[in-house]
């Protein structure tokens, strides 16, 4: 499940090791936290929604999970980098499957930009999955700590 306060607090919490940094990693997943937000969690009449479900197609984290077989798939060659630095494998690292998370902290200048392409094309292949439901409460609360 994916809570709007976790996202405003982790963005918040990036933001500030940037600050302290100015690594621009950090910076980068804070960016990528309010895509995400103003892309999936925006309400049409103004806010955020408060959650997104982890069930789709009644699995838990179906549409977050790959195969790397599907992931080999799309990306071909560029699986090699991709399944080393965002602990890909064929066993998978939640219950058989993958969900893409980082495992070590790459200079990311070089990385980001390979990766970049390579993430498009694997978020324009899940934008065709079911998507999870929302929880479309707009909780002023919440809202605030995203806005801030």
């Amino acid at each position: 499940e994916k809570m709007l306060y976790d996202n405003a607090l982790l963005a918040m919490a990036y933001l500030e090791c940037y600050q302290l940094t100015t690594k621009e990693f950090y910076a980068g997943v804070a960016r990528d936290i309010f895509s995400y937000i103003l892309r999936d969690m925006s309400s049409p009449e103004g806010g955020f929604y408060s959650a997104e479900d982890a069930d789709s197609e009644g699995e838990e984290g179906r549409y977050y999970l790959w195969d790397k077989d599907e992931i080999t798939e799309i990306l071909g060659e560029q699986i090699q980098s991709l399944a080393r630095t965002y602990d890909i494998s064929q066993k998978g690292n939640f219950q058989g499957r993958n969900i893409p998370n980082l495992t070590r902290t790459p200079n990311f200048e070089e990385p980001r930009q390979e990766f970049a392409a390579a993430r498009q094309k694997l978020f324009n292949y899940r934008e065709k999955r079911i998507k999870p439901l929302k929880d479309d409460k707009v909780l002023t609360g919440w809202n605030g700590l995203m806005i801030a």
